[in-house]
């Protein structure tokens, strides 16, 4: 069987968390694929996107170029993580790994959004657990503990905002 494109992953740092961390932490950053110049991720759409009829969350797949000029345009850094973390079952089109990615948003996830489980991270697993071989799946570099640290992460992240918040008040 031949073998199909590599897979890559990247994060872009969130702005929000570059503030309060010396060091930024990958685990709380914006995850996405990266896959013959494309790159797949679940997003959430700016107000005026949502003012004029878009959901609140979505997926897309901007060309590599587009995707960086917007990570930039929002102060975001964005970084490969380490390289190849496998490799496509198949030779799959842009449209058809959109229209998987679109599936896992909608069939998977419910379209529903939530900060320590249903997130960009768990989006990015499942994606390529979709498309990518067997050996990508088991794949030592392939992000598969995510969720119990992204739980604990995120919960930390919202007692320090109600704890924040309060002492404001």
């Amino acid at each position: 069987m031949a073998q199909g494109y590599p897979i890559y992953l990247y994060v872009a740092i969130v702005k929000k968390t570059r503030r309060f961390l010396t060091k930024p932490v990958n685990l709380i950053a914006h995850w996405a694929v990266y896959i013959e110049g494309h790159l797949y991720e679940l997003i959430r759409n700016d107000e005026e996107a949502v003012a004029n009829g878009k959901p609140k969350y979505d997926t897309r797949h901007p060309s590599y170029q587009e995707w960086w000029d917007l990570m930039q345009k929002q102060d975001r850094k964005p970084q490969l993580v380490d390289g190849v973390v496998g490799y496509t079952a198949r030779e799959w089109s842009p449209d058809e790994i959109d229209n998987i990615a679109k599936q896992i948003w909608e069939y998977s996830f419910k379209s529903i959004y939530e900060g320590d489980e249903q997130n960009c991270q768990s989006f990015v697993r499942l994606l390529v657990d979709m498309i990518g071989d067997s050996n990508t799946r088991i794949h030592p570099q392939y992000p598969s503990s995510f969720d119990k640290l992204m739980q604990s992460a995120y919960r930390g992240y919202l007692w320090t905002s109600i704890g924040l918040g309060t002492a404001a008040i």
